[in-house]
């Protein structure tokens, strides 16, 4: 669900450059603007356990806010040839940072990802007893098109 929407207008750091090609709608990657950020959350329950495969076309933060799950991103933007197979990345966010959980994470624009519930405690076994996982989402792209008037 989407929170905040800034009505800050940037030019729009995508417009003709290879990352428009990760467009769902054409007119998003064609306007000449964007909104400088937007912030989502989503929550997943057991009855509803998996965030889809997407990508976004800037910089994510993901907080997480209660819960466990898994994340895998797919770097698939770093194939430079047909022969070659996209890196697979995945950990796990929730608040046991001494087992190597991550509270945050931020994902680069054009990465694949998604999300998966894991149960709130190991050691329930395969059984998912979970009261659900909930993450926030931030794109900016401010900075991003800062740096390419700098360029």
């Amino acid at each position: 669900m989407e929170t905040d929407r800034d009505a800050f207008l940037i030019p729009n750091p995508f417009l003709n450059s290879p990352v428009s090609s990760l467009a769902t709608s054409p007119s998003a990657t064609q306007s000449p603007t964007r909104n400088a950020s937007t912030t989502i959350y989503y929550f997943l329950t057991p009855e509803s356990s998996i965030g889809a495969f997407h990508r976004n076309k800037g910089r994510t933060i993901h907080t997480l806010h209660w819960g466990r799950g898994r994340y895998v991103i797919i770097h698939a933007d770093e194939v430079s040839g047909n022969e070659e197979k996209a890196r697979v990345e995945t950990f796990v966010v929730g608040k046991d940072v001494t087992k190597g959980e991550k509270l945050q994470c931020i994902v680069k624009g054009g990465k694949f990802k998604a999300s998966f519930l894991l149960p709130d405690d190991e050691s329930t076994g395969l059984e998912l007893k979970s009261q659900g996982l909930l993450i926030s989402e931030v794109s900016h792209d401010l900075v991003f098109a800062f740096a390419e008037v700098v360029k």
